[in-house]
């Protein structure tokens, strides 16, 4: 595994997005308290335009069922025991004054990276996903189709599990795999475009 090049939080380091998951349920109290770390993120004016799909296989089984088949097929392989996927969708207008709001879909990551440091807090692992059928989603879930709320991941919760558990190969091999980073200088610059800046 390789290594941060400075010092991190533990937690920083420790996050990670694996694929072998356990079909261990999540109590109404342990997703409680990943909802309530989404909810403490920081955003723009504080509008939190973070809304979510909430499905727990053993909660709110249609919402779990109805996420799991939006996704693509490969994911929906190595999903198949998480116990919790999460749909997130930014709403696109602030709601003091209804006028767009660019960021908004940086505060929805923002709040997902919340989720996810709150799962490694809770011995959880968290793996989000692009691969789902974001045009299926309003259907799937009424979400309004007015152009002011976007699906932008669903987000999979549960315990890890070995890599042995995974069925495919490739996927075995890419769990155990180093974990490789872009070095600092490559995208932290300094003083000017493409110089990167040296710490």
């Amino acid at each position: 595994m390789s290594s941060p090049t400075y010092p991190i939080a533990p937690l920083l380091e420790q996050r990670w997005s694996p694929r072998a998951f356990k079909k261990d349920a999540l109590t109404l109290q342990q997703i409680g308290s990943l909802l309530e770390a989404m909810r403490w993120s920081a955003s723009c004016f504080n509008d939190q335009p973070w809304q979510v799909i909430v499905g727990s296989r053993e909660y709110s089984p249609q919402a779990y069922q109805a996420i799991f088949n939006l996704l693509v097929p490969f994911n929906q392989t190595w999903c198949t025991p998480v116990p919790l996927l999460i749909l997130t969708i930014a709403r696109e207008r602030f709601a003091h004054n209804h006028q767009p709001n660019p960021h908004a879909q940086h505060d929805v990551g923002m709040a997902t990276t919340q989720l996810l440091l709150q799962a490694a807090g809770m011995g959880l692992s968290g793996h989000s996903m692009a691969g789902f059928d974001a045009p299926a989603s309003y259907a799937a879930f009424n979400i309004p189709t007015n152009g002011e709320y976007t699906p932008m991941a669903v987000t999979a919760i549960g315990f890890q599990a070995p890599a042995e558990a995974l069925s495919d190969a490739g996927m075995r091999e890419r769990e155990t795999a180093p974990r490789e980073r872009n070095p600092l200088h490559s995208w932290a610059f300094g003083n000017t475009w493409g110089t990167g800046f040296t710490a």
